[in-house]
């Protein structure tokens, strides 16, 4: 992989966004390891190894998805999260969680989304003469194919429609007590945990989106 998405500065400030999700959620399981706070331990080893992911294929030089064998194996590795997230699902459902279900869907697009781009890529890299994969500038060619236009399409809106949700739900949050301070209304009004799921979806769709150019 050598070619960042799209226009190089765009690319490299998403995958420092990515990054920086990536980190904090890797905090926040040591966190929860020590006792310290309850986290969801799933959603938190996929977002963190999403934004891995993410870096590498927004900044190709950074070489962390690799050519061939890596890349392989980082599909498995999301075909594994789509298949347990799928799983939540159907239970969530048979339980009647309705806000549960939700949360879990949304992470279930997101495994999705992820298997989706590294199966188009790695189809990119074993039809093409060139000896590695080119990146996700590899993946244009599925602007040549109707069914991934669409599915590609389904995913990239859909996960922006999920960002802007996570917007309004903070926007319609109550306003703080007129005495609290600044720090801590900021940290009400945007808890950690909604501000990554908010900046992977923008990443994710924004990536998806790249790839029809």
């Amino acid at each position: 992989m050598t070619d960042m998405i799209g226009p190089g500065w765009l690319a490299a400030c998403f995958g420092v966004l990515a990054l920086a999700c990536s980190l904090i959620c890797g905090y926040r399981l040591v966190q929860a390891r020590r006792g310290r706070r309850r986290t969801d331990v799933p959603v938190e080893v996929c977002h963190g190894l999403m934004g891995v992911a993410m870096v590498g294929m927004l900044i190709p030089g950074t070489k962390l998805t690799g050519d061939g064998g890596l890349a392989w194996a980082w599909l498995v590795v999301w075909i594994g999260f789509t298949a347990w997230f799928g799983y939540e699902v159907l239970r969530d459902r048979a339980r009647r969680r309705r806000s549960a279900l939700a949360h879990r869907g949304a992470h279930l697009v997101l495994a999705a989304a992820m298997v989706y781009m590294f199966a188009v890529v790695l189809h990119a890299a074993h039809t093409s003469a060139a000896p590695s994969m080119s990146g996700m500038s590899g993946m244009s060619g599925s602007s040549s194919m109707p069914p991934l236009v669409t599915l590609d399409l389904v995913l990239a809106v859909g996960l922006a429609a999920y960002a802007v949700v996570l917007l309004d739900r903070i926007g319609s949050r109550p306003t703080p007590a007129a005495g609290s301070s600044r720090t801590g209304a900021v940290a009400r009004a945007i808890p950690v945990d909604t501000a990554v799921h908010i900046v992977m979806a923008v990443v994710m769709s924004y990536m998806l989106v790249m790839m029809l150019s």
